[in-house]
């Protein structure tokens, strides 16, 4: 029995974000991020879009940490991309960091890398987020 599996090529890089659901953003990480699982303390979720196609989610939420300001801040508590081009996280990235200024009145974004996993988060400082 010979399986036909899917597979998404994604040639450009993300030109757009939007707001989606949570249950769009939850089921995505839920099949495709590592840890498996959408974080709760959602504030909204962003897909990212290369034209029409949706290619991956932002989940951004409240800082974990309690002693990160919590009025003023947002924190990526998921982020998943489908393999994309060099550069598509930073641009990604930007491009959520623009929205966030159009649409919200938080100004301190925050992002954690998980180096066990082999992330480095070596792209994020181009877009102004606090790397940790």
């Amino acid at each position: 029995m010979s399986m036909n599996l899917l597979t998404l090529e994604i040639t450009n890089i993300p030109n757009k974000v939007k707001q989606i659901p949570f249950k769009i953003a939850r089921r995505i990480i839920e099949q495709n991020h590592y840890l498996g699982y959408a974080p709760c303390g959602c504030k909204f979720c962003l897909g990212i879009y290369t034209d029409s196609e949706l290619i991956g989610v932002m989940i951004w939420g409240h800082p974990i940490a309690r002693m990160e300001e919590q009025e003023n801040t947002l924190e990526l508590t998921r982020m998943f991309l489908f393999d994309s081009p060099k550069n598509s996280e930073s641009r990604a990235l930007s491009l959520a960091e623009k929205w966030i200024k159009l649409n919200r009145t938080e100004r301190r974004l925050i992002a954690y890398s998980d180096t066990a996993e082999g992330h480095l988060g070596t792209n994020l400082s181009s877009c102004k987020l606090e790397v940790y």
